[in-house]
């Protein structure tokens, strides 16, 4: 999913970026008028961009997607839970060193005036606890008039680290549990929002020392706190305090910037858990067949599979083709070695073994049976367990008329 149509920033390259890693298969729908989604394999809110401006209808939309039970990742409650940044005193509550944070449920000069006694700190950030994209954040001094934006309003209050503007701000990137990159943002000159349409700018990075272990610390808890298997993505963001210590600033778990270009692999490892995420999701449901009826259509399919890839397919393999998977792993055993792990060769895969029957590749999985439930030999290996159990009845039948006899 995307954000609104009028939405301010140029979506093209992240498009660009998702469509190359994921493949021309994937539809781009904008969030606030998504349609019917029930019919994907996988939904990705990657891109809604902007959703802090009509909280209501996001909210509706997460409604809707968990009524609906839409496969979408991460889960609804993920997002719902990830969309307020009162998430961090949860965090804090397990253990994760955070940047400190207090909550006005109405702010007033006296609120600044208190966290200014309560951080130490003569200089504070405040911003709305639903929030994106720097929307609604300011960098405020004792006795400085309150924006009229934000005066009255719900918002979190933390003391400005200074490091954000000395060193910078890390972001360390995991898909399916497993750490991918990181990356350095910094500010434009004079100003504390890293964001690149406000000036700011970022560089591929090494973790320091102490980095990925509370990256690991904060993803872990917000899936204990939760109840939820790994987060297919996150991005957890954080700087240094006074003493030098890494502190969280925020979990981003709904729509991040992944920055591929820093990644050594190019998005390679994100397109895999992608992959393994949406199949595990058509595993959960009864796993659709692939439709053939083994009357020689399954010839036809196997042919289509070899010349999609260029290969030939070993034969001895043959009898232990039951699934989709079965074949799939027939297929990786010769491919040459640079393809083998290609994010797309499953969607290509399931796109060719699919089209003698016209069934959908994205409904199907690892665990897809491949004959038809109504193929002739189905219903024989179905008819044969019928007649050895008739067989058995009537062996029974007889001895026990015998024996009365």
């Amino acid at each position: 999913m995307t954000a609104a149509p009028d939405y301010f920033e140029d979506l093209g390259p992240a498009c660009a970026a998702y469509r190359r890693l994921l493949g021309d298969d994937i539809a781009f729908r904008h969030w606030t008028d998504p349609g019917d989604l029930t019919g994907f394999g996988l939904v990705l809110p990657l891109l809604v961009w902007g959703y802090q401006r009509d909280c209501p209808r996001w909210f509706a939309l997460l409604n809707q997607l968990e009524q609906q039970q839409i496969k979408i990742a991460n889960p609804v409650s993920v997002l719902r839970w990830n969309s307020n940044k009162s998430y961090l005193l949860e965090l804090e509550k397990a253990g994760i060193a955070i940047v400190p944070t207090l909550i006005s449920a109405a702010l007033t000069a006296n609120d600044i005036a208190q966290a200014v006694q309560t951080f130490e700190s003569d200089h504070l950030v405040v911003k709305p606890p639903i929030s994106g994209g720097a929307d609604g954040t300011y960098r405020l001094q004792n006795g400085d008039p309150l924006p009229e934006s934000i005066a009255g309003k719900e918002m979190l209050i933390q003391p400005f680290q200074p490091a954000i503007a000395e060193e910078g701000e890390y972001s360390l990137f995991y898909f399916g549990g497993t750490f991918s990159h990181a990356i350095l943002k910094r500010p434009a000159k004079g100003d504390f929002r890293v964001q690149e349409f406000l000036g700011g700018s970022e560089s591929g990075a090494d973790c320091p020392a102490g980095a990925q272990e509370l990256a690991v610390q904060a993803r872990q808890a917000a899936e204990q706190i939760l109840g939820t298997e790994t987060l297919l993505y996150a991005r957890v963001d954080m700087l240094r305090d006074a003493e030098g210590r890494f502190r969280l600033m925020e979990l981003e778990l709904i729509e991040p910037s992944l920055f591929f270009e820093h990644a050594a692999d190019g998005g390679a490892m994100f397109a895999r858990a992608v992959e393994a995420q949406r199949c595990r999701a058509n595993d959960k449901k009864t796993s659709k067949s692939v439709g053939l009826a083994g009357d020689g259509d399954e010839i036809h399919a196997i042919i289509g599979v070899e010349d999609e890839f260029g290969v030939k397919l070993d034969d001895d393999d043959a009898p232990n083709w039951h699934t989709a998977g079965d074949v799939f792993t027939s297929l990786r055993k010769v491919l040459p070695a640079n393809e083998v792990d290609r994010p797309e060769n499953w969607t290509r895969f399931a796109r060719a073994l699919c089209a003698e029957t016209g069934v959908d590749p994205h409904s199907i999985g690892p665990k897809s049976p491949l004959l038809s439930e109504t193929s002739f030999w189905r219903q024989i290996a179905d008819l044969n367990a019928g007649l050895w159990i008739g067989i058995l009845v009537a062996i029974v039948a007889v001895t026990l008329f015998a024996y009365l006899s």
